[in-house]
């Protein structure tokens, strides 16, 4: 081995670093786009098959079905006029009802179909607006200022 050979070897390892990192980099961004959800209404749920997405609709009246012991329902939700089976495997959550907003996440089959791996309800109350003052502290149970030092940082004097 000659001294010529050796410097064609050490000129090799910037090359053998850089496509190490080239391939490092491909890997991370190609595994990124495999987490990829869709945020889509309703209406556009059916051309969304094989992809996971993420939907609100409204629950339809009377439409839940399942069985509570084995943990499988399947009920639509309704959004644009278009309706879509939800197919959920775990508990519901306690304000699930029919007419409230729901946010599904999960991946679209054939039909369509979501096979929702996570259901949100949505809260009416939470949402929305013209609370008097005295309905945010009833239901925030805020005790209302009374005068005195503490005056004006919501408790009672004296605490």
């Amino acid at each position: 081995m000659t001294a010529l050979d050796e410097d064609e070897g050490f000129r090799m390892y910037p090359v053998m670093i850089g496509l190490l990192v080239v391939g490092l980099v491909f890997a991370v961004i190609s595994e990124s786009f495999d987490d990829v959800v869709y945020d889509v209404d309703v209406s556009d749920v059916k051309d969304m098959v094989g992809k996971e997405i993420k939907v609100a609709g409204i629950v339809v009246d009377e439409s839940l079905r399942g069985d509570p012991d084995r943990l499988e329902f399947l009920f639509e939700i309704e959004g644009e006029g278009v309706v879509v089976d939800v197919e959920y495997r775990r508990l519901l959550p306690d304000p699930f009802a029919y007419g409230r907003e729901v946010i599904v996440e999960g991946e679209v089959l054939e039909g369509p179909r979501i096979v929702a791996r996570n259901l949100t309800v949505k809260c009416p109350s939470r949402y929305q607006d013209g609370f008097t003052e005295e309905e945010v502290r009833e239901q925030y149970r805020i005790v209302p200022p009374t005068p005195g030092p503490s005056a004006g940082m919501g408790v009672p004097a004296g605490r």
